[in-house]
């Protein structure tokens, strides 16, 4: 990714990061779909027809609190495109110890509005650390 944002467009303009974001996206939905789609339908009769699995699947997604996941959703999307912008302003080092920081730094008051104990101190330590 920082390879591609720092190195000169090879015609009039480089890629657009919206359109990368936006790519990454359909991806995730066309494997979580994927995933979806073969979870119910092994519940259902073998020849159910596809409105039905759809339709099972929109109504797990959206009753209940599931539409509630469209809030981190939408912060994640915009926190995709705010790393298009990052890399291409960034050197490769500030820009990765940034992305590393993203984890410990939110956990901090998380942890001690949910008074978590030491253990997630130390998930948080391992997966900063690995670059996970």
């Amino acid at each position: 990714m920082h390879y591609s944002r720092i190195m000169p467009p090879s015609g009039d303009h480089r890629y657009f990061t919206s359109t990368a974001v936006f790519l990454n996206e359909v991806i995730k939905l066309a494997i979580s779909l994927t995933f979806a789609i073969y979870e119910t339908s092994r519940t259902l009769a073998p020849l159910t027809p596809a409105t039905v699995i759809f339709a099972q699947i929109y109504n797990s997604v959206f009753s209940g609190d599931g539409w509630k996941l469209a809030i981190p959703a939408t912060l994640y999307t915009l926190q995709n495109t705010l790393q298009y912008v990052a890399v291409g302003n960034l050197d490769a080092v500030h820009f990765q110890v940034l992305y590393q920081l993203k984890v410990p730094l939110p956990s901090g008051p998380s942890r001690r509005l949910a008074r978590l104990d030491a253990r997630c101190s130390l998930a948080d330590y391992w997966l900063t650390v690995s670059g996970k």
